[in-house]
């Protein structure tokens, strides 16, 4: 996914990235009752986005915990993300 950033020129974007997030979230839980998911992309949001995606369930490739929310330290806005069916034996950025 390519959710979009906010800019001088574009304007503020927060609306739409959590509109995005939000759809895309509810896909990964359609999906996931068939099989395991995976959701990647550029969601130019760091804490917001990991704290919205892990409290569905979902887990990121670099860790962090979702209860309390507490991203991963030095995260970037692209992200890795699966459903608690999903195992990651590594990560680099």
């Amino acid at each position: 996914v390519h959710n979009p950033a906010s800019s001088a020129r574009r304007g503020d974007n927060e609306r739409w990235r959590d509109l995005g997030t939000a759809m895309q979230v509810a896909l990964v839980d359609r999906l996931n009752a068939t099989a395991p998911v995976i959701l990647t992309g550029d969601f130019n949001e760091r804490d917001e986005a990991f704290c919205t995606v892990t409290a569905s369930g979902l887990q990121a490739a670099n860790g962090g915990s979702r209860q309390p929310c507490r991203p991963p330290a030095n995260a970037g806005i692209d992200w890795i993300f699966g459903t608690p069916d999903v195992t990651f034996s590594g990560y680099e950025r």
